[in-house]
């Protein structure tokens, strides 16, 4: 008890020295360098981008409110990692027809009999092995692997490594054989066969081609002129910005300004 009571004693000085204790004043300033320091982010990257597309795939969550709320959610997040869960989101939504057929060509277990988690490992695992070159892939799989294992899904570690393992192994095969796919395939232009239907019945074989390449090109950049010259240069994120929540200011990509421009306004 004296020890305790010793240590106590101690721990009380201690914050009297540094003001930390009920009635003692520092100005304000500790208290504004605790508010104005980020949390730090406890998840890896692929971690919260299982999270991301769990909200998309399974809650029915818009992809740009997602990564709106888990920016938000995570304002510990360097401007690599937010690039790194935008372009993997997307390009994930974009070609998990592809990513789902080439997860068929490996698994012994059919796709709607997967675990969602196991499901989403697996296209994102692939997703990095096939389109993004710069992920060694022993780390692709060993995060997939590590994936599983935190979801405590323990049995299924092995599959999920096997299987992976088998794609790394072929994967330049893979590529060969999404390449030599029909130009009209579902898989081949990552168009749901429903909605390709659609399009080859109302804009016919090589327009529908074409569409559907440009929507797996990456966004061109492209930039408004500004006849005036003046301007105000704000830092940080917009979207956060009291004049965007007002809906003073407002974003808008290339194809929601065509629109207004085709009505001819005035």
């Amino acid at each position: 008890m004296e020890e305790e009571a010793e240590e106590m004693t101690k721990a009380e000085k201690m914050k009297s020295k540094t003001g930390a204790n009920i009635g003692i004043s520092t100005g304000g300033k500790m208290d504004n360098r605790k508010k104005n320091l980020k949390p730090r982010v406890e998840k890896s990257e692929r971690e919260l981008l299982l999270e991301l597309l769990e909200k998309v795939y399974y809650e029915g969550e818009f992809i740009h409110l997602a990564l709106r709320k888990l920016f938000s959610d995570y304002p510990g997040l360097g401007s690599r990692e937010k690039a790194f869960l935008t372009r993997s989101s997307h390009g994930i939504l974009e070609r998990y027809l592809q990513l789902d057929y080439v997860i068929s060509l490996y698994s012994s277990v059919k796709l709607k009999k997967l675990k969602p988690v196991v499901l989403l490992s697996l296209r994102i695992a692939i997703y990095q092995l096939l389109f993004m070159d710069k992920i060694p892939d022993h780390a692709i799989v060993d995060e997939a692997v590590k994936s599983i294992k935190k979801r405590k899904l323990q049995g299924l570690v092995p599959f999920v490594n096997a299987v992976l393992r088998k794609i790394v192994g072929e994967k330049e095969e893979i590529k060969k054989k999404l390449a030599s796919l029909p130009k009209e395939d579902a898989v081949s232009l990552c168009l749901p066969p429903d909605i390709l239907e659609v399009f080859l019945k109302d804009y016919g074989r090589e327009r529908t081609i074409a569409m559907a390449e440009a929507f797996l090109q990456s966004d061109g950049g492209f930039y408004i002129r500004n006849e005036s010259g003046e301007g105000e240069r704000v830092s940080g994120n917009i979207l956060e910005e009291e004049r965007f929540r007002s809906g003073a200011v407002t974003i808008q990509d290339f194809s929601s300004q065509a629109v207004g421009k085709s009505l001819k306004l005035k």
